[in-house]
């Protein structure tokens, strides 16, 4: 039996409202009931990561940044940590500076950019809509290189579908040491390369004492690839992308239609009400 569940949020657990459905949450209490632990394992900053595992009232480790960071929500904890080295990200701020795309950058805490657009619009957003979900820190700054000289800075991210930012993609990604991979249908994350969802989830593995085939991964784009070929079973969402799918072993209902809870149901012989069918 799956004895740990890995869920990317976005796409994935919550649906086109960036909300739990009901269903999704219903599964959630079940399973901790059976003290089977649920891992949020998000490209999401921590504390947005957070403010959807304390609304489900969970307490196991939250993976963040695409697998940069895992971190216990009791203890406030950093358990394991991949980040940008400091001359590395420099680097690829020149870049960004020189093709003049926006661009963010995350710490633990705190989302800056040098431009109030794109993400620092939407968290914002977010914030004014539900003050709730208030965790995440914005800042636009002047200069974000001494932001980066005194911080950990675990990812940077770009918008593909802006001029110029493909050609400061590719140059990005030939800085020994960094990586990158679509975390949102336009949004590029650019990060450690030691870093991916797949890596955290088996130091998950490791710390819960489990073997990879009692782990279930579900996800829909790509930074959740890694994951879904890590874990014994991985399954991807039914509006992921292709590849996405092609990664998978299954494929599930859509994020609206509680797909997360469907794939659980069927494969944790947990619950009497079954009859729920994946995708093919």
């Amino acid at each position: 039996m799956y004895k740990l569940i890995a869920c990317d949020l976005d796409g994935t657990l919550l649906d086109s409202n960036h909300e739990i459905t009901d269903d999704n949450r219903q599964v959630i209490e079940e399973l901790k009931e059976k003290e089977i632990p649920f891992v949020i394992a998000t490209g999401r900053i921590y504390p947005s990561a957070a403010e959807f595992s304390k609304d489900l009232n969970l307490k196991t480790p939250i993976i963040a940044c695409n697998g940069a960071v895992i971190k216990d929500p009791v203890k406030d904890e950093i358990l394991y940590h991949y980040p940008v080295p400091t001359e590395s990200m420099l680097e690829i701020i020149n870049i960004c500076k020189e093709y003049d795309i926006y661009f963010h950058i995350y710490t633990i805490d705190t989302v800056y950019a040098e431009r109030n657009e794109r993400l620092i619009l939407k968290y914002n957003e977010w914030k004014e809509k539900d003050p709730k979900r208030s965790l995440v820190k914005t800042a636009v700054v002047e200069d974000i290189r001494p932001i980066i000289e005194s911080n950990i800075v675990y990812k940077l991210g770009i918008y593909i579908d802006e001029e110029g930012a493909e050609e400061a993609h590719e140059e990005m990604v030939k800085i020994p040491g960094i990586t990158s991979c679509f975390s949102l249908s336009t949004l590029v994350d650019v990060f450690n390369e030691d870093a991916s969802k797949g890596i955290a989830v088996q130091a998950l593995i490791d710390m819960y004492e489990l073997d990879k085939h009692q782990v279930m991964a579900l996800g829909d784009n790509e930074n959740d690839i890694s994951m879904l070929k890590h874990a014994g079973l991985g399954i991807a969402m039914k509006d992921a992308r292709e590849h996405v799918k092609e990664a998978a072993d299954e494929v599930t209902d859509s994020n609206d239609n509680s797909g997360v809870a469907i794939a659980i149901r069927k494969h944790l012989p947990i619950w009497l009400k079954l009859n729920y069918t994946c995708v093919t």
